[in-house]
């Protein structure tokens, strides 16, 4: 979708929701390194950029995600920084968010 509807958007993902390899210890370990190198619990799993725009997705299931304290707490303080966040559950609520914020877009997917 983004590479055919927003080929100027440069898109991250935040790998928040990795799957840790091991056993209690060593995921433990793991997740202590990610933090050090700058991970952050709760942060937007997209970070989108554009020229004159940004857009911070956090991507749900469509039936049954949810948004934990730390996300919550976390999309509170970049929006309160001025850092818009969305939480999509589809494609198209991918889409509908990136053109509301205003993302230069050639044509919608069908």
């Amino acid at each position: 979708m983004a590479g055919t509807c927003f080929p100027s958007v440069f898109i991250h993902h935040s790998p928040g929701g990795a799957q840790l390899a091991g056993n209690a210890a060593s995921r433990f370990k793991q997740i202590g390194a990610l933090k050090g190198d700058g991970f952050k619990p709760g942060f937007p799993d997209l970070a989108c950029y554009w020229d004159g725009g940004h857009l911070l997705l956090e991507v749900k299931r469509e039936k049954g995600g949810t948004v934990s304290d730390a996300q919550q707490a976390v999309h509170e303080r970049l929006t309160a920084i001025g850092w818009p966040v969305s939480i999509v559950r589809s494609v198209d609520d991918a889409w509908d968010a990136l053109w509301e914020a205003g993302a230069p877009m050639v044509g919608k997917p069908s």
